[in-house]
């Protein structure tokens, strides 16, 4: 995607400012507070609120000790369950799911795991989850990593 139509629609505006006679008009700064509401997770990615209110945040792991692969970087990944699922509920963060495959570097970057999630409106959830190689590689890690990497 082009961030041509944004830029046209601000030199759109700009024009139109300069034409009223208005120039161009000084953006304040605002004043921000940032609050963190959750600690320790491991590779964050995607996140998404439930029907129920809760904040739900995938992890991608730092992979593991097992078989290793190639990524399409060129990496060497090894493969591990240290992907999971965190939930932030009334104040409260608690991993829901744990023990998901996950494909890190030996320093536990580059990670490729649980990416995103998704909820419909009965509560059902939806994950997506990363490879970062081909399938043919992701065939080389056994069942369990084969059957949800890449999907």
């Amino acid at each position: 995607m082009t961030s041509a139509p944004l830029f046209r629609k601000f030199v759109s505006k700009l024009a139109l400012g300069l034409s009223l006679g208005l120039g161009v008009l000084p953006v304040l700064a605002a004043d921000y507070q940032i609050d963190t509401v959750m600690t320790g997770l491991v590779a964050p990615r995607g996140l998404a609120f439930a029907p129920d209110g809760a904040l739900y945040v995938t992890e991608a792991g730092r992979g593991g000790n097992g078989p290793s692969l190639i990524s399409g970087n060129g990496a060497t990944s090894y493969f591990g369950y240290s992907g999971g699922v965190s939930r932030l509920f009334g104040g409260v963060q608690t991993r829901v799911i744990g023990g998901l495959p996950s494909l890190a570097s030996l320093d536990g970057t580059d990670s490729a795991g649980l990416q995103d999630i998704v909820f419909g409106s009965g509560g059902q959830a939806w994950g997506l989850f990363g490879l970062g190689s081909s399938p043919a590689q992701r065939d080389s890690l056994g069942a369990f990593g084969a059957s949800f990497l890449g999907t």
